[in-house]
């Protein structure tokens, strides 16, 4: 199966919740009472090979220890023609904090994700109104110290962290650390329409193998490096849906 070929799948949820999801979108033709709510479960892994290593065009190979990431919001955007954009832009807040309260689009609570885990992290389940959907938006920040996945208490601040060894010229490490805040949307394509009682997964996937090579085998400062592969997670999110 293509790896973005979807299998249609409804199916039937309970009706709890329904009831709010319908007052919130009174003014939609798309909800009416009885219907059944959505359910998205996102989840986000690394690209990174399993073994951690990566082959430069000149033969230099990146041994990866750790790569963390973390996700402070994720949240799911409306197509612009689609009838729920204006809802979005009413209900919805544009800026996400860190343990922000989440709504049926949008999850706050702060994840740190470990970019060579052999699985997906789950970020959590949205239950979003019918309607057309075209990108996931993700608000990259610094974890707090109640983050889901926090690997240390030392790792709070942190937004980006990577530590590992170059072995040419000579066999070295190299460690980087951000602390910035990003926002960086994948694209849903095609975009992805949702009907009352749908049940789908998306995930997302991060990790540029060539701008980890170039940064790390590039000499930056650790400080350096750290950006220049955040801003290299941030161009190389990409998303898969499945039903």
């Amino acid at each position: 199966m293509h790896p973005r070929t979807a299998r249609h799948r409804l199916v039937p949820r309970a009706l709890a919740g329904a009831s709010l999801a319908c007052a919130a979108l009174a003014a939609s033709a798309a909800c009416d009472a009885g219907t059944a709510p959505t359910s998205l479960m996102l989840s986000l892994r690394g690209g990174l090979p399993a073994d951690g290593a990566l082959v430069a065009d000149d033969g230099a190979t990146l041994r990866i220890g750790t790569a963390r990431l973390t996700i402070l919001a994720a949240e799911l955007e409306a197509c612009p023609t689609s009838p729920t954009a204006a809802w979005r832009a009413l209900w919805l807040p544009g800026v996400a904090r860190a343990h922000s309260d989440g709504s049926a689009t949008r999850l706050g609570e702060p994840h740190v994700v470990d970019l060579r885990a052999a699985t997906a992290t789950e970020l959590g389940e949205l239950s979003p109104p019918a309607g057309r959907y075209c990108g996931m938006r993700l608000t990259l920040g610094p974890a707090d110290a109640d983050a889901v996945g926090l690997p240390s208490p030392d790792f709070a601040g942190t937004t980006f962290a990577l530590a590992g060894e170059v072995d040419l010229p000579t066999a070295h490490a190299v460690s980087g650390r951000s602390t910035g805040n990003l926002t960086t949307t994948a694209a849903l394509t095609p975009a992805l329409d949702l009907a009352a009682g749908d049940d789908v997964r998306v995930e997302l996937s991060v990790g540029d193998a060539d701008a980890l090579v170039d940064a790390a085998i590039g000499g930056l400062a650790d400080d350096a490096l750290a950006g220049a592969l955040l801003l290299g997670a941030q161009r190389t999110i990409t998303a898969t849906v499945s039903r």
